[in-house]
């Protein structure tokens, strides 16, 4: 019923599953919308246009965005950047970046809040009522608690009331650059999630507000908020536009690499939900002027490490060589409407070697 969320027994507004927010009291957090456009309704477009997801042939994928508060609530020193990483039944949540000016409420990162009884954690593992587990890299600030809530409903009639059990990631209060991560295995519960040997097998290895990148088994994911040609991983060495990108090994000894844009460029320059004074205003979707644009395409020059050889296209556009030496190839992609690109090589024999043997360290 309801996903699991029951949103009319005592829910908890301030803490949806997976989000990230400010722990601010209810009277704070109610809406007021406004006639805008001749429409009485609420248009808080968000600034930030790195929102988007990456899926691969073998249906794996990634989501991710930024967060900014909204000045009509005050809210514009909140900031998050957060990445979902799907592989099979795993998901490996990350966030950085997080910033709050707020003095007096903490800034959360819920796990899960469930109805009624029935969750448990042992140490950094958890599992909700329905069976999914969690393991918390950082348990420093897992915070697990069950309590009667009493909350509204959903047009703030009545009172609602109902038992919860929430387990969140508390950054506390005015947090500076505040980080997380979390895996999600679903229907593993705590014995499932002791098997996957998550510290073995699934490895962090950059977590800040410019990128993250994230080894789950074969598969090696990339969330870049800016072009960055420093980049130097062992596959990708620079990219020259922000973007997402997923790296996986074939049975035959190739490699599949999905690359999407993002940004749907649908205008360039500044947004316009700012008036010439820098204040942030609000503004219906059908009334601006980029409504009916088509998505602006964008070209991305991914450095890889190794000689491209016998590239092939599996999915959307295909790719082209730019360049090409020994030990590096400039791969182009034309990048439209949020869709993925991936395309599908082998590397020259004497970096192919050289290539594998890092997917086991």
């Amino acid at each position: 019923l309801q996903n699991g969320v029951m949103i009319d027994r005592g829910f908890d507004y301030r803490r949806w599953n997976g989000a990230t927010a400010v722990c601010l009291p209810y009277d704070q957090i109610k809406s007021a919308p406004l006639d805008v456009d001749d429409e009485r309704a609420e248009w808080l477009m968000s600034d930030q246009p790195f929102v988007g997801g990456l899926d691969d042939s073998r249906q794996n994928g990634i989501f991710v965005l930024k967060l900014h508060g909204h000045q009509k609530y005050g809210m514009e020193s909140f900031y998050a950047s957060k990445s979902y990483h799907f592989y099979d039944d795993v998901i490996v949540c990350l966030g950085s970046g997080i910033n709050s000016d707020y003095e007096n409420y903490d800034t959360e990162t819920t796990l899960f809040q469930d109805y009624g009884s029935g969750a448990v954690r042992e140490g950094n593992i958890l599992a909700d009522n329905r069976d999914n587990g969690y393991y918390v890299w950082d348990a420093s600030q897992l915070e697990f608690f069950e309590k009667d809530v009493v909350s509204r409903d959903m047009k703030d009639h009545e009172d609602t009331h109902g038992h919860r059990a929430f387990a969140l990631l508390n950054h506390g209060k005015q947090p500076k650059d505040a980080s997380y991560a979390y895996l999600i295995g679903m229907k593993k519960g705590i014995d499932g999630i002791r098997v996957l040997s998550v510290e073995e097998n699934i490895r962090i290895l950059r977590q800040d507000k410019y990128a993250h990148i994230v080894q789950i088994f074969d598969k090696r994911d990339y969330v870049l908020f800016r072009k960055d040609y420093e980049l130097h991983d062992r596959y990708i060495d620079s990219v020259t536009e922000s973007c997402l990108l997923s790296l996986t090994h074939g049975e035959d000894g190739s490699i599949h690499l999905s690359v999407c844009d993002p940004d749907l460029r649908y205008y360039h320059g500044e947004s316009e939900d700012y008036d010439l004074n820098r204040v942030q205003r609000e503004q219906a979707v059908y009334g601006r002027f980029w409504m009916y644009n088509e998505s602006h395409p964008s070209l991305i020059w991914v450095v890889f490490n190794g000689k491209v050889q016998a590239l092939q296209t599996v999915s959307g556009k295909a790719a082209r060589i730019v360049q090409q030496s020994q030990t590096k190839t400039i791969l182009e992609f034309e990048c439209c409407d949020g869709f993925t690109n991936e395309v599908k090589f082998k590397l020259k024999d004497d970096t192919a070697e050289q290539m594998q043997s890092t997917v086991k360290k």
